[in-house]
Protein backbone atom coordinates (compact mmCIF):
# COMPACT_ATOMS: atom_id res chain seq x y z
CA UNK A 1 0.00 0.00 0.00
CA UNK A 2 1.58 3.35 -0.86
CA UNK A 3 -0.69 6.46 -1.70
CA UNK A 4 -0.16 9.85 -1.27
CA UNK A 5 -1.43 11.68 1.92
CA UNK A 6 -5.18 12.73 1.71
CA UNK A 7 -5.76 16.30 2.17
CA UNK A 8 -7.83 15.59 5.42
CA UNK A 9 -4.79 13.47 6.75
CA UNK A 10 -2.61 16.36 5.82
CA UNK A 11 -4.47 19.06 7.48
CA UNK A 12 -4.72 17.35 10.55
CA UNK A 13 -0.40 16.52 10.35
CA UNK A 14 -0.10 20.49 9.20
CA UNK A 15 -2.32 21.36 12.89
CA UNK A 16 -0.25 19.00 14.40
CA UNK A 17 3.16 20.70 12.97
CA UNK A 18 1.44 24.20 13.76
CA UNK A 19 0.64 23.84 17.01
CA UNK A 20 4.13 22.02 19.21
CA UNK A 21 4.14 21.58 23.43
CA UNK A 22 5.84 23.32 25.51
CA UNK A 23 8.71 20.42 25.16
CA UNK A 24 8.03 18.79 21.72
CA UNK A 25 10.45 19.42 18.31
CA UNK A 26 10.19 22.16 17.25
CA UNK A 27 11.25 21.07 13.30
CA UNK A 28 12.10 21.71 10.25
CA UNK A 29 11.28 18.59 9.16
CA UNK A 30 12.53 17.11 5.85
CA UNK A 31 9.30 17.67 4.13
CA UNK A 32 5.81 19.05 3.95
CA UNK A 33 2.73 17.71 5.49
CA UNK A 34 1.23 17.69 1.89
CA UNK A 35 4.50 15.61 0.61
CA UNK A 36 4.28 12.77 2.77
CA UNK A 37 2.98 9.41 1.19
CA UNK A 38 1.26 6.66 2.88
CA UNK A 39 3.18 3.55 3.16
CA UNK A 40 0.70 1.77 5.72
CA UNK A 41 -1.45 1.38 8.23
CA UNK A 42 -2.72 -0.69 11.85
CA UNK A 43 -5.05 -3.42 11.15
CA UNK A 44 -6.81 -2.38 13.67
CA UNK A 45 -9.63 -0.69 12.00
CA UNK A 46 -8.41 2.60 13.40
CA UNK A 47 -7.43 5.90 11.05
CA UNK A 48 -3.45 5.29 12.09
CA UNK A 49 -1.02 5.74 9.01
CA UNK A 50 2.60 5.35 8.33
CA UNK A 51 4.71 7.61 6.53
CA UNK A 52 8.24 5.41 7.09
CA UNK A 53 9.08 1.95 8.10
CA UNK A 54 8.71 1.60 11.83
CA UNK A 55 12.41 2.54 13.06
CA UNK A 56 13.58 2.53 16.92
CA UNK A 57 14.20 6.44 17.09
CA UNK A 58 11.33 7.90 16.61
CA UNK A 59 9.60 9.09 19.61
CA UNK A 60 6.06 11.39 19.93
CA UNK A 61 6.93 14.82 18.34
CA UNK A 62 3.20 16.25 18.74
CA UNK A 63 0.50 15.16 20.78
CA UNK A 64 -3.17 16.46 20.41
CA UNK A 65 -6.62 15.26 21.61
CA UNK A 66 -10.07 15.57 19.05
CA UNK A 67 -13.68 15.71 19.20
CA UNK A 68 -15.07 13.70 16.61
CA UNK A 69 -18.56 14.64 15.16
CA UNK A 70 -20.45 12.20 17.23
CA UNK A 71 -19.28 14.27 20.51
CA UNK A 72 -17.03 11.09 21.24
CA UNK A 73 -12.97 11.86 21.76
CA UNK A 74 -9.90 10.28 20.01
CA UNK A 75 -6.08 10.94 20.94
CA UNK A 76 -3.45 11.42 18.32
CA UNK A 77 0.02 11.05 18.25
CA UNK A 78 2.41 12.30 15.62
CA UNK A 79 5.37 10.11 15.29
CA UNK A 80 8.73 11.18 14.49
CA UNK A 81 12.15 12.74 14.65
CA UNK A 82 13.20 15.75 15.32
CA UNK A 83 13.83 15.94 11.17
CA UNK A 84 11.60 13.35 9.95
CA UNK A 85 8.01 12.28 10.38
CA UNK A 86 7.23 9.11 10.47
CA UNK A 87 3.44 8.26 11.40
CA UNK A 88 -0.07 9.78 12.79
CA UNK A 89 -1.55 7.71 15.77
CA UNK A 90 -5.37 8.30 15.79
CA UNK A 91 -6.45 6.60 18.87
CA UNK A 92 -10.18 6.20 20.41
CA UNK A 93 -10.39 7.66 24.01
CA UNK A 94 -14.09 5.64 24.54
CA UNK A 95 -14.74 1.87 24.38
CA UNK A 96 -17.46 2.53 21.90
CA UNK A 97 -15.45 5.20 19.79
CA UNK A 98 -16.31 5.26 15.81
CA UNK A 99 -13.13 5.23 14.58
CA UNK A 100 -13.50 7.93 12.60
CA UNK A 101 -11.03 10.76 11.21
CA UNK A 102 -11.02 13.60 12.82
CA UNK A 103 -11.89 17.02 11.53
CA UNK A 104 -9.04 19.86 11.89
CA UNK A 105 -11.79 21.95 13.72
CA UNK A 106 -12.16 19.03 16.45
CA UNK A 107 -8.22 19.22 17.46
CA UNK A 108 -6.78 20.80 20.85
CA UNK A 109 -3.57 20.19 22.11
CA UNK A 110 -3.61 18.73 25.87
CA UNK A 111 -3.10 22.65 26.98
CA UNK A 112 -6.70 22.94 25.48
CA UNK A 113 -8.78 19.93 26.56
CA UNK A 114 -10.98 21.81 29.14
CA UNK A 115 -12.44 23.56 26.22
CA UNK A 116 -13.84 19.97 24.84
CA UNK A 117 -17.09 19.86 25.80
CA UNK A 118 -18.36 16.40 27.38
CA UNK A 119 -19.85 13.61 25.20
CA UNK A 120 -23.76 13.34 25.89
Amino acid sequence: MSRPISQQEAAIVQWLLDHPGPKEPTGPWSCSATELVVVGGCDCGCCSIDFRPEQDSVRPIRDAIAVLTDGRQSGLILWGTDSTIHSLEVYDLDPNASHELPGVSGLRTWEQRGDIPSAQ
